[in-house]
């Protein structure tokens, strides 16, 4: 378990950059200067660091070239190696949870399209154990909603959504499909956020809890008062493509 200073309340969001260890990954290494630029108190990285299990050394390069220096947290995506993964950020599972001022984010590895008992187990302890913060938020990869190829997964829904429900999750980020999408659905606002650099993934479906959606390279900026979250998404060209609240009392 990881704790965060109180009075730290804004990240950035980012994922599937999906570095492969052949190409300059120019995009990525342009979206970590503009998230340079943003001086917010630390990264959360929702899955896809990179494409195969030989590309970490060009991701970890890639940080070094743009000089990020505060803390980045990850999720695990599908193409991440399970066991890399947990020995390059020392952890004890592919899932853990951090607090964050009064915020309680969760990461989740959901690449199996469930989660066995044993990580279901650990987040009904985890909500249960941090249910009077007054905002929790879900990292997984694989998004329960998109408008993408296979956007609706009924398993994770049928799982995961009363859990939500129960302990009043406001707010789930995931990615895997390579564009932006904002959702909501049984009053959770879910967002797919995977313009990191890997190429970009055209809607399939237009679903009734789509709100907004663009294909585009982009990251998130988000700030967290005491009674609101605030979504900022910027493209890689520094234009806002979305902007929004969630109430969280």
């Amino acid at each position: 378990m990881f704790t965060i200073k109180p009075e730290r309340k804004q990240f950035i969001v980012y994922s599937d950059n999906r570095n492969t260890g052949f190409k300059k990954n120019q995009i990525h290494k342009k979206l970590l200067k503009l998230i340079k630029k943003e001086q917010k108190d630390l990264i959360l990285h929702v899955g896809d660091i990179v494409f195969w299990r030989l590309a970490w050394r060009s991701y970890f390069r890639d940080l070094k070239y743009a000089n990020i220096k505060v803390p980045i947290f990850y999720t695990r995506g599908n193409h991440d190696n399970k066991l890399l993964f947990r020995k390059f950020f020392k952890l004890e599972y592919s899932y853990y949870s951090i607090n964050y001022g009064f915020v309680h984010l969760i990461m989740l590895d959901d690449n199996r399209g469930i989660l066995d008992k044993k990580q279901y187990e650990w987040l009904l302890d985890d909500l249960k154990k941090y249910n009077d913060f007054k905002c929790k938020i879900v990292f997984a990869h694989k998004p329960l909603y998109s408008g993408a190829n296979h956007g609706v997964r009924k398993h994770l829904i049928e799982q995961l959504e009363p859990l939500f429900k129960e302990f009043n999750v406001k707010l789930i980020i995931s990615s895997h499909y390579h564009n932006y999408e904002r959702l909501r659905e049984n009053g959770i606002t879910y967002i797919v956020s995977a313009g990191g650099g890997a190429p970009l993934t055209e809607l399939m479906n237009n679903r009734p809890q789509l709100i907004k959606h663009e294909t585009k390279y982009h990251y998130l900026v988000i700030s967290i008062g005491l009674a609101k979250i605030s979504i900022i998404v910027n493209d890689i060209d520094e234009k806002e493509i979305d902007r929004f609240k969630i109430e969280i009392i």
